[in-house]
């Protein structure tokens, strides 16, 4: 049976996640959309903005994906690589 997120869809991850994935081209870049996960595949620092438009630093490992509300990833003070953001 699908499970509701919080967004009231149904599907059958709880988070109804998208295959779509946008790669870190470097630079400062904005994503095409806003993104709810970001993942890396070397550890090191992510530099993103949030929601509210705040920069936020998040200490990745390897292969670590978590759910954070981004809209862009910033140059400055990103060390992680591989990153990828998921809608």
């Amino acid at each position: 049976m699908p499970i509701s997120d919080y967004s009231g869809a149904k599907g059958i991850t709880s988070l109804e996640t998208s295959p779509t994935t946008y790669p870190w081209p470097g630079g400062n870049y904005t994503w095409p959309q806003p993104c709810r996960f970001i993942r890396a595949t070397v550890a090191g620092n992510i530099v993103f903005t949030d929601a509210a438009g705040n920069n936020v630093t998040g200490a990745w490992a390897a292969g670590e994906t978590r759910a954070v509300a981004s809209s862009a990833i910033v140059a400055s003070g990103t060390t992680a690589t591989g990153i990828e953001g998921m809608p």
